[in-house]
């Protein structure tokens, strides 16, 4: 069987959170939506095994999501249990004669949800998962070999979700990167690999990566522009660089970021290693493995994992009392990365998680201009700006933060 996949509907993101993690704890992999008009979305890309729908939302009510949903599938194809605050007479039959499987009180109690969810998924229950399928058990590739109609010319890299090859179009006559799916090929892996072509694919900017074609047989592979350059980690060596440098580079790359995220796209796990730098010092964002399309608040691990590298990650990562993650945590990414271009080395530095944690959490980091006298100091107060603690001390957007930038520029002697 595959794994039990549950959509939470649910506007108040507390109950949508605490639901969430509870049945992440106990197994199920969870999708939250906050709004009726993203569980449809999300019901549109990804099967699931069954709805918690809230019923009362503002832009699209309970019962109207649970009517679109029974004009493609019935009860037994994806049962949905409402739950509500609401126990009026009228809403419940009016939900069961929709087709609810179910309908729970507020607040819900949360053993007497799991006893139905264990009922309804025995099979979930007692170990009788499938088996994942090993990506080699499929096809084994080596250079030289064609996938589809590109020839394998050499291994780029290797990552957690996938190996990169760069190949040759066959058909077009060019060269491309061609990152094929590896390891085990759970049904949640290769969505999240999809997921990372489908957010590219949407955007067209010069500082963002192309995505050139998806195709999920014989394996789930996807082939991009070939970028010729060096990572931003070896491009730096871990040095400061000049002030007007860091300004130029820091701006290719809000300017990417702005893109993506008026596309409702996250990136999540921004970081030098993730930052291609051009012989023109161009700047290419790559890797969008950690993506989330915030429109339809989709989390393709469990609710509570941590996604990302810690290094460059936002207090709201670790502390849900301080905002859900969104593109101010992109942004808060981004200015640590321009903190380590400008000095050398990242704001935050213990190796130890809880340390770190620690630190992101509760540490202001030293002034870079204390660091590197050169460093202006309008400059630097506009790095510490990119990471400050709350999000609303922030930059609004990525796009104000590259205007910020370009305006210094302008007044720099």
């Amino acid at each position: 069987m595959p794994q039990t996949i549950i959509l939470v509907v649910d506007d108040n993101q507390e109950n949508r959170t605490v639901l969430s993690r509870r049945l992440a704890h106990d197994g199920y992999q969870v999708l939250p939506a906050a709004s009726g008009a993203q569980a449809q979305e999300t019901l549109e890309l990804q099967a699931v095994s069954l709805v918690l729908l809230d019923l009362q939302m503002p832009d699209m009510d309970g019962l109207e999501v649970l009517a679109h949903i029974r004009k493609k599938k019935d009860e037994v194809q994806l049962p949905v249990f409402m739950v509500s605050a609401n126990t009026d007479q009228g809403s419940k039959v009016a939900a069961m004669e929709l087709g609810a499987n179910d309908y729970l009180p507020k607040p819900l109690e949360y053993d007497f949800l799991l006893s139905k969810l264990k009922r309804l998924f025995k099979s979930h229950t007692t170990g009788n998962h499938s088996d994942p399928v090993p990506s080699s058990a499929t096809t084994t590739l080596n250079v030289g070999d064609a996938l589809g109609h590109y020839r394998l010319l050499g291994l780029l890299g290797e990552g957690g979700m996938g190996r990169v090859y760069r190949a040759t179009d066959e058909r077009l006559l060019r060269d491309v990167a061609l990152k094929v799916m590896s390891g085990e090929m759970r049904p949640e892996s290769q969505q999240r690999f999809l997921m990372e072509a489908r957010a590219v694919a949407r955007v067209s900017h010069p500082n963002v990566v192309t995505i050139y074609e998806i195709s999920e047989a014989p394996v789930p592979y996807l082939a991009m522009e070939l970028v010729e350059g060096v990572e931003l980690e070896d491009f730096a060596q871990r040095r400061p660089l000049p002030p007007k440098m860091a300004c130029q580079l820091v701006i290719q790359i809000a300017e990417a970021l702005q893109a993506v995220h008026q596309r409702g796209i996250l990136h999540r796990d921004l970081k030098p290693a993730n930052i291609m730098i051009c012989g023109d010092q161009r700047v290419k964002v790559m890797d969008f493995g950690l993506a989330k399309i915030a429109e339809l608040n989709q989390k393709l691990t469990r609710t509570g994992d941590i996604w990302g590298t810690p290094q460059y990650m936002s207090p709201e990562h670790f502390d849900p009392s301080r905002g859900e993650v969104d593109s101010q945590s992109d942004l808060f990414a981004l200015g640590a990365i321009f903190y380590e271009m400008l000095t050398g080395h990242p704001p935050f530095q213990s190796t130890a998680m809880a340390a770190l944690i620690f630190e992101i959490l509760s540490k202001k980091p030293k002034a870079p201009s204390d660091i590197v006298p050169d460093i202006p100091q309008e400059l630097s107060d506009l790095c510490l700006k990119g990471i400050s603690k709350a999000k609303k001390d922030r930059f609004s957007s990525a796009g104000e933060m590259a205007r910020a930038l370009r305006e210094l520029q302008k007044e720099a002697p």
